[in-house]
C-alpha cells in the first residue's frame, strides 16, 4: 500500500480518535460521546461517522477490538490503540500542519 493511501488526512477524525484511545481504551459509543462533549461545538462528527472511521482504522491496524461482556446484553467491542497507532498519533502530533488557512484553523 502507497504511504498516501496508508495516511490519514491531517484534518481527519481519525486523529481525533487515535487521541482519545490514547488516554484510555474505550467503546465507539463512548468516543463518539467523548468527541461531541470535547469538540461538538467546533467539529461535528455523526455516530454513523465515527463508526465508520473506527472501521477504518481497525483495517489499517492502527486499533483493535475485543469483545467486553455485558450482562443481558451483547458484547461491546473494547478498543484499543495498537503500537503501530500509537506511532502514527505521535508522528501526527508533532508533525507541523501546512499553511492553509484552513489547517491553521482546525
Amino acid at each position: 500500500m502507497a504511504a498516501s493511501a496508508a495516511r490519514a488526512s491531517d484534518l481527519s477524525p481519525e486523529f481525533v480518535l487515535l487521541g482519545l484511545l490514547r488516554q484510555r481504551p474505550a467503546h465507539g459509543y463512548e468516543l463518539h460521546q467523548r468527541l461531541s462533549a470535547d469538540l461538538g461545538g467546533l467539529w461535528h462528527l455523526s455516530q454513523s461517522q465515527a463508526y465508520s472511521t473506527l472501521k477504518r482504522l481497525e483495517a489499517r491496524r492502527w486499533i483493535t477490538a475485543s469483545p467486553h461482556p455485558q450482562p443481558n446484553l451483547p458484547d461491546r467491542r473494547l478498543l484499543r490503540l495498537t503500537p503501530e497507532g500509537r506511532r502514527r498519533f505521535h508522528d501526527w502530533l508533532h508533525t507541523p500542519t501546512s499553511n492553509s488557512v484552513r489547517a491553521i484553523r482546525v
